[in-house]
């Protein structure tokens, strides 16, 4: 049973190392570095195929490789598994599609979010679809609110960024 144990923390060390490693090529644009790392057959022996999937996304979007963004994005969502796989990367897709104001890709994404059952995940993308895509200033005053007792930094930052979009959308 020791062995078992020490054996399973020593990956666990692996993988974390090794998903560190993949994340600074990424970050300080060694490209070449990081494509042979990616398919080496450490890293498939380490890092799930989902956690490799990852990785590749993070790298094209980094680098704003829209085609590949989309082309890794449309993989993923394909091969997700669990339940939590198909929440994380559908909201990272809705989010992104958003952001790039593609209503289209929205609207698919909404459709598969409505299938997960989980209403705080979709009120969060309607609420972006409403105010970015379609261009809504209706939640305005609820997010106010919501700022004003808001003690999460990054949260406040979101709402009020959304609250400016807002005022921008009615012109103000």
């Amino acid at each position: 049973i020791l062995i078992i144990f020490i054996v399973s923390i020593i990956s666990q060390l692996l993988k974390h190392q090794r998903k560190n490693k993949l994340m600074l090529y990424i970050q300080n644009n060694e490209h070449q570095q990081f494509e042979k790392a990616i398919k080496s057959l450490t890293t498939k022996v380490l890092l799930t195929p989902y956690d490799i999937d990852s990785l590749l996304l993070n790298n094209y979007l980094y680098n704003n490789d829209k085609k590949m963004i989309e082309k890794q994005y449309t993989q993923m969502i394909k091969n997700a598994v669990t339940t939590r796989q198909k929440e994380q990367i559908y909201l990272q897709a809705f989010e992104y599609y958003v952001y790039e104001n593609n209503k289209n890709q929205c609207i698919l994404l909404l459709t598969q979010i409505k299938q997960l059952d989980n209403k705080d995940l979709l009120n969060h993308c309607e609420l972006l679809y409403d105010i970015i895509i379609l261009k809504s200033s209706n939640h305005k005053e609820n997010m106010i609110k919501n700022l004003e007792s808001c003690h999460d930094s990054y949260q406040k930052g979101i709402l009020a960024y959304l609250i400016s979009l807002q005022y921008k959308n009615e012109n103000n």
